[in-house]
């Protein structure tokens, strides 16, 4: 059986809705305007989607899957900021950033919206965890190599903060990120 070509998906709906509250620029859009600007009925909007901001879930896990795609395909030497550096300048080279820069303000100004992100960013966790624990030289069951992820995760949401709200430049806004993560927690 072949896919209908014609038949949305959650991913290209979601990109329609992406699209629509970073034109409209506020999150006040209804599921109505949504649907009818992904071409779906409100029916097929909720059979995807348990909600508008729910919408944006499969557009946000599509930055993240790509950034996972090229750090599990980064060599064992170089470790993990290199890996990480690299792969996060690989996520937004692609049309992902042009979009994430037109629709994250809005998801930065609504909290129902930024819930969204920010378990999308928690879920890249697991995603990136066992690369992590590779680039670092450590076993996947390691607690170091948890902390460890937990640091990486933290600074993509830190570098992707900045290139959003101040433009800064990919490359630059995560090597400051996982310098700053890599800082002891404590000064003495």
């Amino acid at each position: 059986m072949t896919a209908n070509p014609r038949r949305p998906t959650p991913l290209s709906v979601s990109l329609s809705c992406a699209r629509t509250l970073a034109e409209r620029g506020t999150a006040a859009v209804t599921v109505r305007e949504l649907a009818q600007a992904a071409g779906v009925s409100e029916r097929t909007f909720y059979r995807m989607f348990a909600t508008k901001e729910e919408s944006l879930h499969p557009f946000l896990d599509e930055g993240n899957r790509v950034l996972a795609e090229a750090l599990a395909a980064r060599p064992d030497e170089g470790g993990v900021a290199a890996g990480v550096a690299a792969a996060f300048s690989i996520a937004l080279r692609t049309d992902f950033r042009l979009r994430a820069s037109a629709l994250m303000p809005v998801v930065f100004g609504d909290p129902a919206l930024r819930r969204v992100w920010q378990a999308v960013s928690f879920d890249t966790a697991t995603r990136i965890h066992a690369d992590v624990a590779r680039l670092s030289g450590r076993e996947a069951a390691d607690p170091a190599a948890w902390v460890a992820t937990g640091r990486v995760v933290v600074a993509i949401i830190t570098a992707l903060t900045a290139v959003i709200s101040s433009g800064a430049e990919p490359e630059e806004a995560i090597r400051v990120a996982l310098r700053a993560a890599d800082e002891p927690l404590d000064r003495t």
